[in-house]
This record gives structure tokens, C-alpha cells and sequence, in this order.
């Protein structure tokens, strides 16, 4: 069985964005203007 890692993004209004891919969440999150994205297991 292999694991799938997902990953999120929170807005402002507590709204969640599911990636499957940490370079797209990270881009994603740089092009709407945070200045850190922070990784947590």
C-alpha cells in the first residue's frame, strides 16, 4: 500500500485548498501572497 501525501492551504475565510503536490501548494500560496509556507507532518 503506498501513502499519498496531501497537502493544504487555509484562506482567510477557513476555506481549504487540497494539493497532492508540495511544489504546487508552495507556489500556490507564494502567488497569493504568503511570504513562508510552513510543512507539518
Amino acid at each position: 500500500m503506498r501513502m499519498v501525501n496531501s497537502y493544504f492551504l487555509t484562506d482567510v475565510h477557513g476555506e481549504e485548498c487540497h494539493y497532492g503536490d508540495l511544489n504546487l501548494a508552495s507556489k500556490s500560496a507564494m502567488a497569493v501572497g504568503f511570504n513562508q509556507v510552513r510543512v507539518e507532518n
